[in-house]
């Protein structure tokens, strides 16, 4: 299967991925209604868990400790398919940038962020995008059960492919974008679970 990258603030997306293009205009529901319009102009708070996952293919030694690292954003949906960072919580800062956003055909919140990148003992990103895929009721309203979180990488020097480094789950959506200065977000921490090592 032939790989075409696309460019995004300097870093490779893939184009069979799910940004086909920007934001909601991206697919037509029946009847005409663009895909996702019900988010755009929204905010979201997001927690991510970044750690191992079972079935992941990053190295066998990439948070095989169990250390994680949990941080909660705010992301605002802005039209024309841009997300912007809004606020982290204190302590780990992962250098979060603006991306891209779309709700695909199954309607799943996709989101691409380009961040600076972490490291907290054996569980580290370099700068890359991260990817997070949610679950949407009818493409308006976004769901709270976990979705995953990737990024990319090339194997072999020629195979780009995602691979899983943790959960991404929505806490509440914001609709008052001029309220996101009171959202008071939990401090990022990192911890090790030695008895879930997924």
């Amino acid at each position: 299967m032939a790989v075409t990258a696309l460019v995004l603030v300097g870093l490779p997306l893939l184009a069979s991925g799910f940004l086909p293009s920007a934001g909601p205009a991206a697919g037509l529901r029946r009847g005409g209604a663009p895909l996702g319009a019900g988010l755009e102009g929204r905010a979201v708070v997001v927690d991510l868990d970044l750690g191992r996952e079972k079935n992941t293919w990053m190295p066998p030694t990439w948070a095989c400790r169990g250390t994680r690292v949990e941080l909660s954003l705010i992301l605002e949906l802005q039209p024309g398919g841009r997300v912007a960072p809004r606020k982290q919580g204190p302590y780990i800062n992962i250098g979060a940038r603006e991306g891209r956003w779309t709700v695909d055909a199954r309607d799943a919140l996709q989101i691409a962020l380009p961040i600076e990148g972490y490291s907290r003992e054996d569980n580290e990103l370099p700068p890359c995008v991260l990817y997070m895929s949610i679950a949407t009721l009818g493409g308006k309203r976004v769901s709270r059960s976990k979705g995953n979180l990737t990024i990319q990488q090339t194997r072999w020097f020629i195979r780009k492919e995602r691979r899983l480094v943790g959960t991404v789950r929505l806490r509440e959506e914001l609709v008052d974008l001029e309220g996101i200065g009171d959202v008071v977000l939990p401090p990022s921490r990192s911890y090790t679970d030695m008895i879930n090592i997924r």
